[in-house]
C-alpha cells in the first residue's frame, strides 16, 4: 500500500486519530441542516486538495482533510452557528481557501508550492544525478487544471526516477519512484525553458521473487523463491477514456529456465486529486502484460491477467469498484467463484464444475439456468461469474477443436474441455495413442483428478468419466487400485466394470509390445566415435547376431528427432517403450536398420558413408543407437562429428543461387537496410576497418534465395567463406589453422533486409549446413552446433529460428 495511507506517520496532532472518515461523514448532515445560503465562493467547488508540505516521507497525503475535519468538529462543538458551519465545510472541501488557520495552527494546513519550487527539467535531472539516480522519459497523463489554482489549464506529466541495481552488468536501471509534475503557471527561465512543479511522488519497489514465480512453483517444492524485490523497468499508460482516472502499468521480465515470466504493478492516478496510488501487483507465467477489455458488458473495461500454464487456462479478471477514500476513490476487485450469489442448486453445481476446471460444462449449465430464470433474478454479480467462466471456456474449446501433432496432446485437450467421449475415442484410435496417453496420466499433478472429482460431486453419473477415473488410477497406482475404486462407485454395473477394465489393459506395456506395428524409420541424430564398446550397455532384439566388437568401427548416435508415423518427436523420448522388442519396432529399425553418416567439407560439399544399426538404448530422455562400420575401410570412416540420418528422413532442398551484386542492383531497398546491418556485424566480429566499401567488395559473393519465414518474397542466405573474411581483414589470414575463422559463417536476412540469423554474433558457434523439407509448412535448417546437429525452423510467434 502507498506510504500515504500509513496510519503511523509522526508529527500528527494529538487528537488526529479520532477524526476519521466516518466522523467526517457524520458531520456533513449537521452542516447541511444548519447552514443558510452559502457565500458565493461555495458555488464553485474546488476540484483538488493537494498537500504540498511533506514533513516526513511517511506523512499521509490526507493530512489536510483530517485536520480540516478536526477543526470543523471543534467549531461545531463550540456552538458555532450557520457561518461557522459554512466555514467548517470550506475547511473540509477546500482547506487552501482558509490559509489564516495556519496562523493559529502552524503547519497543519499545507501550502501549495512552498516545499518544492518550480524547476527546469535539466535542474530536476541534475539534482537526481547528485543522488545517484537518473530519469526516464516524461509521460503525458492528460489535460487537467493547475494544482495551484484549480482553474488554469495544465498538463499532467509523469517522470520515472531510475536507479541502478547493485551487482548488475546489463539492463541495470530500475524504477524506484514516480513523480507527478505540472508545468508552472507563467513559469519560464531567462532561456525560455519551462518550469515544472512537483505535484506528487510515489516510492516504488517491485514484487517479491516468491510472488512472481508462485504460479510456476509446486506448493511442495523447497524452492519457493526469495523475498528480494524484483526490478520494475518499464512504465506504460493504458488508453482508457472511461475508466475513472489514468491507469499505468509498471512491468519487468524474468527468465526462468526456458520460460520468460512477466510481473509488475498497476498504478492509478486520480486527476481530480492529483494522487498516485498502487492498486495491484501481478505476475504472468506467459510473459504477457495485463490487458483491459470489457468482459462483463457493464460498459466499463476489466483488467485481465493471464496465469495460464501449458494447456491449463487460468485468468484473473478485476473490476473497477468504488472505494471510500477521497484521494483515490476506486479499487480493483477480482471476480471470484468462491461463493455462489444465487440460491439455486444448479448454480452452485456449475460453480463447483468451474472451480474443478470444467469450464465449458459449467458454462452450459449456467446459460441454461439463466434462460429459465426471470431477468430480475439474474444479478450483475452472477453475470460477472458467468463471463469469467466463459472467458476460460473459450480457450479450452479452441484447444479441443485444434489439430495436435501428438495423440496424447489431443486426448489432454479434450479432457481439459470436458469432452470425455471424444478423449476416449482418440485414446483407443491406435496403440501409440494409448501408450502416449499413459505418460500423460502418470504426469497428472491433480488437474485431471480434480475434474473427475468435481463432476462426481454434482451427482452426475457418466460412464466415460468413470472410465477416465479408472484409467488415471491404473496409470498412477495400478489396475487393482482402479478396479477397487470402480466397484465403490454408486449404481455401477458389472457390464460397466468389464468394459472399463478392458480399457485399462491398453495401458499395459505388454499390450504395446504385442500390437505395435512397424513404421518406416525416419531418424536424425549426431554421430560420435566410440573408443570402446561394451555389449552389456546396449539392448537388441532377440534373433540378432552376436556383436563382433573387435571387427568393427563403432559409433554412438544420439537421436535428435524421429518420426512417429504422424509427427516428428524431438529431444524428449521418455514416452517410448522400454523393452528392446517394442522399442525396435517403434523406431522402425526392423525394416530400416541402416544409417547415412554425413559430413561437410569446408567448401560446403557433403560426404556420406553407410553404417548398420546394431543396438539401441533408452536412458531417461536420451535415445541412443549403436552403429558399426567396416574397420578395414578406413577411408570411409566419418568424421568425429557427423550427421546421422535414415534414408527417408529428410528431403534436401536446393535454393536458387545468385550473385549478391546482382541482387543488390535489383533490390535497392533491401540493400539499404541489409548492408549497414552486415557492416555492423563484421565490425564487431572481425574488426572490419572503418571506411571499407563493403558494397563493392561483396558484389562478387553468392547468396541463396529460399522462403524460410513464409513471406511472399524469398529470404537471403549469405555464407561467408574464410577467404572472404580474410579479404575484409587480412590479419585473419595470419591466424593459426585452429582459428574459428577457418569455418564458413552464415547470415540470413529477410526479404526486407532485416537480419534474422548471424553466426558472427547471436548464433556464434553454430554452422548452417543445409535446408530440408520435413513435411512442415516452412522449410527446416540443418544446423551443426558444438554438441549436436539441430533442426531449426522460423517461429512466427517469437520471430526467430528455433
Amino acid at each position: 500500500m502507498s506510504r500515504r495511507l500509513s496510519s503511523s506517520a509522526p508529527n500528527r496532532p494529538p487528537n488526529r486519530s479520532k477524526v476519521g472518515a466516518s466522523r467526517r461523514q457524520a458531520v456533513m448532515p449537521v452542516i447541511a441542516a444548519r447552514s443558510p445560503s452559502p457565500p458565493a465562493q461555495l458555488a464553485t467547488k474546488p476540484r483538488s486538495l493537494v498537500p504540498k508540505k511533506r514533513v516526513h516521507p511517511l506523512k499521509p497525503k490526507v493530512k489536510g482533510i483530517r485536520v480540516a475535519g478536526a477543526i470543523a468538529l471543534i467549531i461545531l462543538l463550540s456552538g458555532g452557528i450557520a457561518g461557522c458551519g459554512w466555514l467548517a465545510l470550506q475547511l473540509i472541501v477546500n482547506p487552501q481557501s482558509s490559509g489564516w488557520v495556519n496562523q493559529w495552527f502552524p503547519g497543519w494546513l499545507p501550502s501549495r508550492g512552498a516545499e518544492h519550487p518550480p524547476k527546469t527539467l535539466q535542474a530536476i535531472r541534475a539534482e537526481l544525478r547528485s543522488q545517484g539516480k537518473t530519469t526516464g522519459e516524461l509521460l503525458e497523463l492528460g489535460q487537467n487544471v493547475s494544482f495551484m489554482d484549480d482553474r488554469t489549464p495544465a498538463t499532467d506529466l509523469l517522470l520515472p526516477v531510475l536507479e541502478q541495481r547493485p551487482n548488475c552488468q546489463t539492463d541495470c536501471d530500475q524504477i524506484v519512484e514516480l513523480r507527478l509534475y505540472q508545468m508552472a503557471i507563467d513559469g519560464k527561465t531567462a532561456t525560455s525553458e519551462p518550469l515544472y512543479s512537483l505535484v506528487d511522488q510515489l516510492a516504488i519497489a517491485g514484487p517479491e521473487e516468491s510472488f512472481a514465480i508462485a504460479p510456476l512453483v509446486d506448493a511442495k517444492s523447497d524452492n519457493q523463491g526469495s523475498s528480494r524485490a524484483l526490478p520494475l523497468t518499464s512504465v506504460t499508460r493504458y488508453d482508457l477514456p472511461s475508466a475513472q482516472g489514468v491507469w499505468l502499468n509498471l512491468g519487468g521480465k524474468r527468465d526462468r529456465g526456458n520460460e520468460t515470466l512477466a510481473y509488475g504493478q498497476i498504478i492509478h492516478y486520480n486527476p481530480s486529486r492529483f494522487h498516485l496510488s498502487k492498486k495491484l501487483q501481478w505476475t504472468s507465467p506467459t510473459g504477457e502484460n495485463p490487458i483491459w477489455k470489457e468482459v462483463t458488458g457493464g460498459g466499463s473495461p476489466e483488467l485481465i491477467i493471464n496465469h495460464t500454464i501449458g494447456m491449463e487456462p487460468q485468468f484473473e479478471i478485476y473490476q473497477i469498484k468504488p472505494l471510500n477514500f477521497l484521494p483515490s476513490p476506486v479499487q480493483l476487485e477480482p471476480i471470484s467463484l468462491s461463493e455462489s450469489v444465487l440460491p439455486q442448486s444448479a448454480y452452485q453445481s456449475a460453480l463447483l464444475l468451474a472451480r474443478g476446471g470444467l469450464w465449458s460444462t459449467s458454462l452450459k449449465w449456467l446459460e441454461s439456468l439463466k434462460r429459465k430464470l426471470p431477468a430480475k433474478d439474474w444479478s450483475s454479480t452472477a453475470q460477472a461469474q458467468l463471463d469469467l467462466i466463459r472467458w476460460h471456456a473459450q480457450v479450452t474449446q479452441v484447444q479441443a477443436e485444434s489439430s495436435w501433432a501428438s495423440p496424447s496432446q489431443q486426448v489432454l485437450a479434450n479432457l481439459i474441455d470436458g469432452r470425455w467421449e471424444r478423449a476416449l475415442q482418440v485414446f483407443q484410435s491406435s496403440v501409440v495413442a494409448s501408450h502416449e496417453t499413459a505418460d500423460v496420466l502418470k504426469a497428472d499433478g491433480g488437474a485431471l483428478e480434480n475434474r473427475i472429482k468435481a463432476f462426481g460431486q454434482t451427482g452426475s453419473d457418466k460412464l466415460e468419466v468413470r472410465a477416465w477415473g479408472a484409467l488415471l488410477l491404473t496409470a498412477q497406482k495400478g489396475q487393482p487400485a482402479a478396479i477397487a475404486w470402480l466397484k465403490k462407485q454408486p449404481k455401477v454395473t458389472a457390464a460397466e466394470i468389464a468394459q472399463i477394465t478392458a480399457l485399462t489393459k491398453r495401458l499395459d506395456p505388454a499390450f504395446t509390445e504385442n500390437t505395435l506395428t512397424s513404421n518406416s524409420s525416419r531418424m536424425i541424430g549426431t554421430v560420435q566415435p566410440l573408443a570402446q564398446m561394451n555389449p552389456a550397455d546396449w539392448s537388441f532384439p532377440s534373433g540378432k547376431e552376436p556383436l563382433q566388437a573387435d571387427q568393427q568401427s563403432w559409433y554412438q548416435v544420439t537421436v535428435t528427432a524421429f518420426h512417429t508415423g504422424d509427427r516428428w518427436q524431438s529431444d524428449t523420448f521418455s514416452n517410448l517403450p522400454t523393452t528392446a522388442i517394442a522399442l525396435w519396432k517403434r523406431l522402425g529399425l526392423d525394416t530400416t536398420p541402416t544409417l547415412q553418416l554425413v559430413t561437410w567439407q569446408p567448401n560446403g560439399e557433403a560426404q556420406t558413408v553407410l553404417a548398420a544399426i546394431q543396438a539401441v538404448r533408452l536412458q531417461g530422455d536420451r535415445l541412443q543407437l549403436l552403429v558399426s562400420g567396416d574397420a578395414s575401410t578406413g577411408s570411409s570412416k566419418p568424421a568425429s562429428h557427423a550427421l546421422a540420418i535414415t534414408e527417408s528422413a529428410l528431403q534436401w532442398l536446393s535454393p536458387d543461387v545468385v550473385s549478391l551484386g546482382h541482387w543488390m542492383q535489383r533490390q535497392p531497398k533491401w540493400t539499404a537496410k541489409a548492408i549497414p546491418a552486415l557492416t555492423q556485424e563484421l565490425q564487431q566480429a572481425i574488426a572490419l576497418p572503418t571506411g571499407t566499401d563493403l558494397e563493392t567488395l561483396a558484389s562478387h559473393w553468392t547468396i541463396q534465395l529460399a522462403n524460410l519465414t513464409g513471406s511472399t518474397q524469398p529470404d537471403v542466405i549469405l555464407t561467408l567463406q574464410p577467404d572472404d573474411l580474410t579479404t575484409l581483414n587480412p590479419s585473419l589470414g595470419r591466424s593459426p589453422q585452429s582459428s574459428p575463422w577457418t569455418q564458413p559463417r552464415t547470415l540470413i536476412f529477410s526479404s526486407s533486409g532485416k537480419l534474422l540469423y548471424s553466426e558472427l554474433s547471436v548464433e556464434k558457434g553454430q554452422h548452417y549446413r543445409a535446408i530440408s523439407d520435413l513435411g512442415n509448412p516452412l522449410p527446416t535448417l540443418v544446423v551443426d552446433s558444438p554438441k549436436q546437429y539441430k533442426l531449426v525452423q522460423w517461429s512466427t510467434k517469437r520471430q526467430q529460428f528455433e
